[in-house]
C-alpha cells in the first residue's frame, strides 16, 4: 500500500487461447484514494499487458477490465494491507510536568 502495484491483464478467447494486439483498461471499486496507470501497450503474444495501481488506503478492491467496447466478465478481488510503520510522531501536553502530575501523550 502506498507503492505501485503491477497488475497483469491476460486476454483469452472462449477456447482459452491468448489474444494479442488488443487494448485493455482496468477499473477499481471502490476507487477512492487510488490511482490507475492504464496499460500503454497492446496485449503481447501471451495475451498480456500490464497496468499499475497506487492504493493509499488499506482494504478490499475489486478489479475489473475491458477491452475496447467489451466489458470482461472476470473480476479479481485484492486485499491491500497497510505496511510497517515508517515513523511515529508523539505529542505531549503539557510539555513540562511536575512530579506526580499527569500528561497526555498522543500518537
Amino acid at each position: 500500500m502506498g507503492e505501485l502495484t503491477t497488475v497483469t491483464v491476460t486476454l483469452q478467447n472462449s477456447e482459452s487461447i491468448p489474444v494479442s494486439g488488443q487494448s485493455a483498461e482496468i477499473s477499481l471499486k471502490p476507487a477512492d484514494q487510488t490511482t490507475i496507470i492504464q496499460p500503454t501497450d497492446l496485449t503481447n503474444r501471451q495475451g498480456q499487458t500490464t497496468a499499475q495501481l497506487l492504493v493509499k488506503q488499506a482494504g478490499l478492491k475489486i478489479i475489473s477490465s475491458r477491452s475496447g467496447d467489451l466489458q470482461l466478465s472476470t473480476t479479481a478481488t485484492i486485499l491491500f494491507e497497510a505496511g510497517p510503520l515508517d515513523q511515529i510522531q508523539l505529542q505531549a501536553q503539557p510539555k513540562r510536568v511536575k512530579p506526580k502530575a499527569a500528561a497526555t501523550i498522543k500518537f
